[in-house]
């Protein structure tokens, strides 16, 4: 019999038609309702299908409604023995199980007086989705790339799954290990991860491997801001794939600085252009030639800025300004005439 089946329903049954035969049923088969000789097998049998159904993903962190409920039920002489569980504080006391707290009520046959709560619980429960680790890669750029915008074929490290992959025999290719603990007169049984498998149930489950991605860097992309790419991080057996999350270095540039959308630079004139005026062509990071021209006198450290000459800002479709830093070179030395000259002009 398949796992359908086993509840009673056939393959084509909904999330919501499992839930509800899996509720009847564990009440119906569960020990402490049921005495017949196969309850106990029965009751396995429909919580181990009803797991598989809704969640073929499980792993450590799930609920083993099994151990809960044996625990609650066997374990503790079905609650009654320990007078609704008062002489231990409530289901506090016994560490693992106070979590149930909230949700159990005891009843004077020593029984949970919801028990419909209890099995609705586990079951909404059980419905976390896991992921594998996300890959983190840093990125170098260069103004260039952020003022014009650039395309990157990236390559990393990563893992793929191995088809031929071992069954850990320490846990059966379970994933874990139950493990039996006493509190006092109480006797628990937990369930953890395997530490041979790491949970996954099979050996040498990963293999090394190296991938690449196509990135799209847009003109005045903002390199302070991290790129997620989706489903390229690390597998997770039975589970999703975690990201690709890439973060960026900006480099110093020989020429130019940048401050939010503006960009700065130093533009070299000489003495004479400081003081007679000049035009001078400008090497933009598009590689434009921009004209720069002066026909007044240059004072040392004068900023000149251009307008719409910066980086782009996609938010409000506008470009930054260029600020032009002049920077005057003096001669080293003057001849006399050149001496006499300025002496009788200033």
């Amino acid at each position: 019999m398949n796992n359908y089946e086993i509840l009673g329903l056939d393959s084509t049954a909904s999330i919501d038609e499992v839930k509800k035969a899996y509720k009847k049923l564990a009440m119906k088969w569960h020990p402490d309702k049921n005495s017949s000789p196969e309850a106990t097998e029965k009751f396995k049998q429909i919580t181990e299908a009803y797991s598989k159904i809704t969640n073929p993903n499980a792993n450590e962190n799930e609920i083993d409604i099994e151990n809960i409920f044996s625990n609650i039920f066997n374990e503790i002489g079905g609650l009654g023995g320990l007078g609704g569980l008062s002489g231990l504080g409530g289901l506090s006391g016994l560490g693992g199980l106070g979590e149930l707290s909230g949700m159990v009520g005891i009843n004077g046959n020593g029984m949970p007086s919801n028990l419909d709560n209890i099995i609705e619980n586990m079951i909404n429960s059980n419905k976390k989705t896991h992921k594998g680790k996300d890959i983190l890669k840093l990125i170098n750029l260069t103004l260039e790339d952020v003022y014009i915008g650039n395309i990157f074929i990236i390559s990393y490290d990563t893992q793929v799954i191995n088809n031929k992959c071992n069954t850990c025999d320490n846990c059966q290719g379970k994933g874990k290990i139950p493990t039996v603990q006493q509190i006092g007169p109480i006797v628990m049984q937990t369930i953890g991860k395997c530490e041979y498998c790491k949970g996954s149930g099979m050996l040498n489950l990963y293999l090394p491997s190296t991938d690449t991605i196509e990135i799209t860097i847009p003109k005045g992309f903002d390199y302070n801001n991290k790129m997620t790419i989706k489903g390229k991080g690390l597998p997770l057996y039975k589970g999703e794939n975690g990201d690709l999350i890439l973060s960026f270095n900006l480099l110093n540039h020989s020429r130019f600085k940048i401050k939010n959308k503006n960009l700065y630079v130093n533009f070299d004139i000489s003495f004479k252009e400081s003081l007679l005026g000049f035009i001078k062509g400008f090497e933009h990071l598009d590689s434009r030639l921009l004209t720069i021209n002066s026909d007044s006198i240059i004072k040392p450290s004068t900023i000149h800025c251009i307008n719409d000459e910066g980086i782009y800002d996609e938010e409000y479709n506008t470009y930054g300004k260029l600020y032009l830093k002049f920077k005057i070179k003096y001669p080293n030395s003057l001849t006399d005439e050149q001496k006499e000259v300025i002496d009788r002009y200033f």
